[in-house]
């Protein structure tokens, strides 16, 4: 299984590379201590203003 994250550049939120770190560890912070990841599972990345920027899966095809 794979899980894969986007998240889109160039709007007013996402613009530096602080602004992406920041929202990588509010998704990590939401992340700790749920439940084992698995196949199906999604969920989209907001910002603290709730402007989607982004989204992860869980997904069952990996190659490298």
């Amino acid at each position: 299984m794979k899980f894969t994250l986007e998240i889109g550049l160039g709007n007013d939120a996402m613009r530096t590379t602080d602004d992406v770190a920041h929202e990588l560890y509010r998704l990590s912070k939401k992340m700790i201590g749920t439940e084992p990841l698995e196949v199906g599972q999604r969920g989209e990345i907001l910002t603290t203003y709730d402007e989607r920027v982004g989204n992860w899966a869980v997904v069952a095809n990996w190659s490298v």
